[in-house]
């Protein structure tokens, strides 16, 4: 009477016998690596190279929170993924750096 659907979660094909639970990018480390590239990004580019000279809109923090836009973006992509333990480390990498630059910018 009823038909079983055969649909599956995801519309990627995964090699034979992976899963995405099992995949090599759903990682909590590899979430926390994703998440620090552009927070570095940006201290590299506007501490080290700049010199910290570059101010944008009158505010200083700008560059880094830019950086912390980006890694919101890289959460949803990795969410719509379905790759949890990696969305999991990109908004544990987020909230550090933005509790960082909270502190340094705020009591600074």
């Amino acid at each position: 009477m009823f038909k079983k659907n055969n649909l599956s979660t995801t519309s990627k094909s995964l090699p034979e016998g992976e899963t995405l639970k099992s995949s090599p990018k759903n990682n909590l480390f590899v979430g926390i690596l994703y998440g620090m590239i552009p927070p570095v990004l940006a201290w590299v580019i506007f501490v080290v190279l700049l010199k910290n000279d570059a101010v944008i809109m009158d505010k200083p923090a700008m560059p880094y929170l830019i950086a912390i836009g980006i890694n919101l973006v890289m959460l949803r992509f990795s969410a719509r993924a379905y790759l949890d333990k990696t969305s999991t480390g990109i908004m544990l990498a987020t909230f550090v750096c933005t509790l960082l630059i909270f502190i340094l910018k705020v009591y600074r």
